[in-house]
């Protein structure tokens, strides 16, 4: 008589599972038959692979990202106000930002943000005013390799889902890089878009670095659609 069932396939089980068909065996002879209770086990082992995997690969494209100072910022340094806002923002057309001197942490608060953010499945990126105003004028740039990273970095400014404008203020615009920030900033608002920025300035000193045209509507788009949290050292 022959065999319906067989041990199962996994080493030291002794569960009986259901022999495949001769038929079976001929289409796949290394075929291996585990009992329901090794199959969950393998499935979640699996599962667990892949969700490693996954947490490898954003953490890759996080440091790709950010720069390594702010990859792993610790919280208690954070000023509690900007820690707060950090850990109760949710993705919305309002954005946040971070005012105060220089060494309030401001940065790192804005990339612990995004770190969460990121790891959740939102798109983020980040970029300082002097990143930005640089890719502002290397758009026009002889170099076709300049050229095409300044017009990359440019279209994810604008296509991302929540952007990062780090040191606003930090030192003034041309012409063409102001034109380039108001644009960016009309066309982010318009589309509920927010923006994460910081600034050592307060309102009036920043708009003092940019010019009277354009100013007053750079400042008033940045407030408007932001959450300002302010800090003194």
């Amino acid at each position: 008589m022959v065999a319906t069932v067989q041990c199962c396939a996994t080493e030291s089980c002794y569960n009986s599972v259901p022999s495949p068909s001769e038929d079976l065996v001929r289409i796949f002879p290394n075929l291996k038959v585990l009992c329901e209770e090794c199959d969950l086990r393998r499935i979640e082992k699996l599962k667990q692979e892949q969700a490693e995997e996954e947490q490898e690969r954003r953490q890759e494209a996080f440091n790709a990202l950010c720069p390594p100072l702010y990859r792993e910022s610790d919280p208690q340094r954070i000023p509690a106000a900007f820690l707060r806002e950090c850990e109760a923002w949710e993705v919305s057309p309002q954005g946040l930002g971070f005012v105060g001197p220089a060494g309030t942490c401001k940065t790192r608060a804005a990339w612990i943000l995004l770190k969460r953010l990121h790891f959740s499945g939102v798109r983020v990126f980040g970029i300082t005013a002097t990143g930005f105003a640089k890719a502002c004028a290397d758009q026009w740039h002889d170099d076709p390799q300049a050229k095409a990273l300044a017009e990359d970095t440019l279209t994810r400014c604008r296509r991302t889902k929540v952007l990062l404008l780090d040191d606003l203020g930090k030192q003034k615009f041309t012409e063409r890089g102001e034109l380039e920030l108001f644009d960016l900033l009309e066309h982010r608002t318009s589309h509920g878009k927010p923006i994460i920025w910081t600034a050592n300035a307060a309102g009036g000193q920043l708009q003092q670095m940019l010019s009277p045209d354009r100013g007053e509507p750079i400042l008033r788009r940045l407030v408007e659609f932001s959450k300002v949290v302010r800090e003194e050292k």
